[in-house]
C-alpha cells in the first residue's frame, strides 16, 4: 500500500466509527419510550412489561452480562413456537411520522423463528389499525442495528397508541437494547414559484412520491413543512395550468430548518408522453465456470501484479479510493488484522467484506410501513416507481466516500464502495455490473486471476441470519459480463443531459435460454418480438444454475422531459457483454422506444485501453427530439454549442450549431460571436476555419430577444477512412463590442471520431 500522509483526526474518526462508539440514531429526535436502554429498574426494567407474562418454555431476563451500551439489556430465551415479547405502550398522534430503531443480539435462533421489532397502532377503542414489523432475524448475530437508518413509520389517521414489542416467535435466545420510537425529526421547504419572472398563484407544489403537497399564494410563495429527514435526494415538482411542469432535486431536509428552493415555470403544455422510454436487449452466451477459490497463499505485492490489472489500483472520480476517509478506513481495517495477515489477499479482502456487510446497509431492504421514504435509493431506482435526479445515472450515484457517510446504498453503490476500499488496501479491484466487485488474486509464483464478492447480497444475508461468508468468493465468472476497462466504473445505461433531469429505471434483468440451437432460436425470436412490441417476452423455465445458457441482457430507462430545457440531441448507450472465458457476445441487439421517429442512428462504439485485456463495446442510440419537444427557450444570455454526439463513426450524421441566447427584450447589437475549433492546440476560427482571427459579426451584427441558431457546420455524413481522434474541442463565446471581455455565458464541447 502506498504510504500517504493521513491526518490523525480522520484516522480517529474512522476508529470511532469502527468501534461503534457513535450511533446512527444520535439524530433520531425525541424518544417517546421510557427507559429505552433498560438501565433503570428494581429486579426488572422499569416501564417495560412482558407478554405473555410467564409462559412455559420462555425465560425473560433483565440482563447485566452484556449490552449494546450501558450495563443492561433485556433478553428472551424461548423453546416454544409461540410469540413472547417485551412491551411498552406510548401515545401517538394520528398521521404522525415516527422513527423506529434499535439493536439486537441473537444466539442460535432457529431459521423458522421470527425475531424482530414490532409496533402495533391502535385506536381509542384499543382496536388494531396497523402492524409494522422491522426486519426478521435468525441465527447468531452480535449486536446489530435492526435498521441502520431511521425507519419511518406513519401512524394511521385514527391512531391513539403505539404498542412497541420486542419479540421472538420460535426457538432461540435474543437480546434487545437502545430502542427508539419517537416523532421523526422534521424540516421543510419554502420558496417562490414564478412564470417568466412574475409570481404565479395556485401552482401545485409537491414532493415527488411523498403525498406532501401545497399551492403557491398570491405572491407565488409556497411552504412545505413536517418533512422527515432523509438523504439529499428529495425532489420538488411544480405544475400549473398553461405551464410546462418543472422540477428541482438534490434537496436536503435539515432538522428544524426551512430550506429555500425557488422554481421558474415556462408557458406551454406537457406532452401526452412527457418522457423518453428506451429498452435495449443484447444477446450473449454464458458458460458456467466454478468460482475460483481464493488462495491462502495469495499476496499483496504490486511488484507482481501484471500491467493489465495495475490500472485497477488507481482512484477515479467515481471510485474515489484516494479519499482520506476511505484511506483511513482501510488503515483501520488493516490495523485490526494480525501483522502476519496484512499481506495476505484472502485475509485482507475478507476483512473488507465483513466490515462492509456489517456497517453499510443495502437500500432494497425495505419494510412496508405505509410510508414511502422518497429519498431511498431503492425506491428511486429498482422499484420502478420513483425518480432519480441528475445528469445521468453516474451523477446520481453516491461516491464511495459519500456512501461511507450515508451508510447505505443500492447495489451499484455497494460495488463502487467495496472496490474503492480494496484498492485503498493495495489490491487491484474493479466494480462489476450484475454483482459487486472483483479483486485480483496474486500468487507468489507470478500467476493470478480475478475472484469476486457481493456485499449487497452479503449484507442482506448478514441482516437475516448473521452469515458472514455466503457471498464472499462464490460468484461465478458467468455473472461478470459487464466489467470496466479503466479505473472508473461501468454503468448499465449511460447518457448525459445538459441539465439535471428526472429519470428512473426498471432494474436490469436477464432472460435465460437453454444452451442449444433451439434455445438460441427462441432467444432470437423473443428479441425480434421485443423490438417490435416493446414487451420483452419471458423466457421459459431456464437452465439450472450450474448450466450454460444463452442470455438476453435487458436495460430499461425512462427520462422525464420536465427539466430538459433546450437540449434536443441525446445519445443513450448500453454496454454489451465483455468477452471472457465464460462470456461470448453474439453481437446481436434490439431496442424499443416510445419515440421511434426521433431515432437518427444506431451504432456500436468499441473501447480498448491497453494493456487492459478486455474490450468494452456500447450499443448506442441517437435521438433528435426537436420534433416532439416545444421550441427552445432562452433563460440566460450567452451561447450553447450543439452537436448530435461526442463520438462519430462512418455513416453518422454530424453538424455543429451555436445557439445565441439574448434574454433582454432589447436586441443585442455589435457583439461578435467567436467559435473556435481547438485541434490539439491549434485553433481554427469559424466561419472561415483558418488560423486567422475571425468571428461572425458580419453575418450576425444583431441578435433579437430569444434564441438565434448559428449554423457552424452544416449537417453531413461522417465519412469512411477518417481515422480516429479524441479530445477535439469547440469553444464559443460572445464578447463586448470592443472584444475586451466575454459577454454572458460561454460554452465548450469536446468530441472525437473513430472507425
Amino acid at each position: 500500500m502506498q504510504m500517504i500522509y493521513r491526518s490523525t483526526c480522520i484516522y480517529l474518526w474512522v476508529l470511532f466509527f469502527l468501534t461503534g462508539s457513535g450511533s446512527a440514531f444520535d439524530a433520531c429526535g425525541v424518544n417517546l419510550l421510557a427507559n429505552p436502554g433498560f438501565e433503570s429498574g428494581n429486579g426488572a426494567p422499569s416501564d417495560w412489561t412482558t407478554f405473555p407474562p410467564a409462559p412455559p418454555g420462555v425465560t425473560y431476563l433483565w440482563d447485566n452480562t452484556t449490552s449494546h451500551s450501558g450495563s443492561y439489556c433485556v433478553s428472551i430465551e424461548s423453546a416454544v413456537p409461540e410469540p413472547a415479547m417485551w412491551r411498552q405502550i406510548v401515545p401517538v398522534d394520528p398521521n404522525e411520522i415516527y422513527t423506529f430503531c434499535g439493536f439486537i443480539d441473537l444466539e442460535n435462533v432457529v431459521p423458522a423463528a421470527e425475531c424482530c421489532h414490532q409496533v402495533i397502532f391502535r385506536n381509542a377503542a384499543n382496536e388494531i389499525l396497523k402492524i409494522v414489523e422491522i426486519g426478521s432475524h435468525n441465527g447468531t448475530i452480535s449486536w446489530m442495528s435492526v435498521f441502520p437508518h431511521e425507519m419511518y413509520v406513519q401512524a394511521p389517521a385514527d391512531a391513539a397508541t403505539g404498542e412497541i414489542n420486542l419479540l421472538i416467535q420460535g426457538e432461540g435466545l435474543v437480546r434487545f437494547d437502545d430502542v427508539h420510537f419517537g416523532p421523526a425529526p422534521q424540516g421543510g421547504f419554502e420558496g417562490f414559484i414564478t412564470l417568466l419572472g412574475q409570481p404565479l398563484e395556485n401552482a401545485l407544489v409537491e414532493i415527488v412520491g411523498s403525498g406532501f403537497t401545497t399551492t403557491s399564494d398570491s405572491i407565488g410563495k409556497y411552504s412545505l413543512e413536517g418533512i422527515p429527514l432523509g438523504s439529499p435526494r428529495y425532489q420538488i415538482q411544480v405544475s400549473a395550468d398553461g405551464c410546462r411542469t418543472a422540477a428541482v432535486g438534490d434537496l436536503t431536509v435539515r432538522a428544524g430548518e426551512i430550506v429555500s428552493a425557488d422554481i421558474e415555470l415556462l408557458p406551454g403544455e406537457d406532452l401526452n408522453e412527457n418522457f423518453l422510454h428506451v429498452i435495449a436487449g443484447r444477446l450473449c452466451h454464458r458458460a458456467f465456470i466454478e468460482p475460483p477459490e481464493i488462495s491462502t497463499d495469495a499476496v499483496i505485492d504490486p511488484n507482481l501484479y501484471p500491467d493489465s490489472v495495475k490500472i485497477y489500483l488507481e482512484s477515479s472520480a467515481e471510485v474515489d479510493s484516494d479519499h482520506p476517509a476511505i484511506i483511513a478506513l482501510a488503515d483501520a481495517i488493516l490495523t485490526s488484522l494480525d501483522p502476519a495477515d496484512r499481506t495476505k489477499i484472502q485475509n485482507v479482502t475478507r476483512a473488507a467484506y465483513e466490515w462492509t456487510i456489517q456497517n453499510i446497509d443495502y437500500d432494497p431492504h425495505l419494510t412496508d410501513t405505509n410510508f414511502t421514504d422518497t429519498t431511498n435509493g431503492a425506491w428511486q431506482t429498482v422499484e420502478g416507481t420513483g425518480w432519480c435526479w441528475g445528469l445521468n445515472f453516474t451523477d446520481w450515484l453516491y461516491k464511495p466516500s459519500e456512501m461511507l457517510q450515508n451508510e447505505s446504498g443500492i447495489c451499484i453503490e455497494h460495488s463502487r464502495f467495496v472496490t474503492a476500499l480494496v484498492r485503498a488496501l493495495g489490491i487491484p479491484a474493479r466494480p462489476v455490473m450484475s454483482y459487486s466487485s472483483q479483486f485480483w488474486v496474486q500468487l507468489p509464483t507470478g500467476e493470478g486471476y480475478w475472484a469476486g464478492m457481493c456485499t449487497n447480497s452479503g449484507r442482506s444475508q448478514y441482516r437475516i441470519s448473521g452469515d458472514m461468508t455466503s457471498h464472499y468468493g462464490n460468484v461465478t465468472p458467468m455473472n461478470a459480463y459487464l466489467v470496466p476497462i479503466d479505473s472508473g466504473p461501468i454503468i448499465h445505461s449511460d447518457w448525459i443531459t445538459d441539465r439535471k433531469c428526472r429519470f428512473r429505471e426498471v432494474h436490469p434483468w436477464t432472460e435465460d435460454y437453454e444452451s442449444s440451437p433451439e434455445g438460441l432460436d427462441l432467444a432470437r425470436s423473443d428479441m425480434e418480438q421485443f423490438g417490435q412490441t416493446g414487451e420483452p417476452p419471458a423466457a421459459p423455465p431456464g437452465p439450472a444454475p450450474t448450466e450454460d445458457r444463452y442470455s438476453i441482457l435487458y436495460s430499461d430507462i425512462t427520462l422525464d422531459f420536465a427539466n430538459i430545457g433546450n437540449q434536443r440531441m441525446l445519445v443513450m448507450r448500453f454496454p454489451m457483454a465483455v468477452e471472457s472465458d465464460a462470456i461470448t457476445d453474439l453481437d446481436e441487439t434490439a431496442y424499443w422506444t416510445n419515440y421511434p421517429s426521433c431515432v437518427t442512428g444506431t451504432w456500436i462504439d468499441e473501447q480498448t485501453n491497453p494493456p487492459v485485456v478486455e474490450t468494452l463495446r456500447w450499443f448506442c442510440i441517437q435521438f433528435d427530439l426537436s420534433a416532439v419537444l416545444p421550441p427552445r427557450t432562452c433563460d440566460k444570455t450567452g451561447v450553447r454549442i450543439e452537436m448530435p454526439s461526442d463520438m462519430y463513426h462512418p455513416g453518422d450524421t454530424c453538424y455543429c450549431r451555436v445557439d445565441v441566447c439574448n434574454n433582454d427584450p432589447v436586441p443585442l447589437e455589435d457583439h461578435p460571436l467567436f467559435v473556435i475549433l481547438d485541434v490539439y492546440g491549434t485553433c481554427f476560427f469559424a466561419p472561415g476555419f483558418t488560423t486567422d482571427y475571425d468571428n461572425y459579426i458580419s453575418l450576425h451584427p444583431s441578435y433579437p430577444f430569444g434564441v438565434t441558431t448559428v449554423e457552424v457546420l452544416p449537417a453531413f455524413i461522417w465519412p469512411e477512412g477518417a481515422g480516429q481522434a479524441d479530445g477535439i474541442v469547440w469553444y464559443a463565446a460572445l464578447t463586448d463590442p470592443y472584444i475586451t471581455s466575454i459577454y454572458g455565458e460561454w460554452d465548450s464541447f469536446a468530441f472525437g471520431w473513430s472507425n
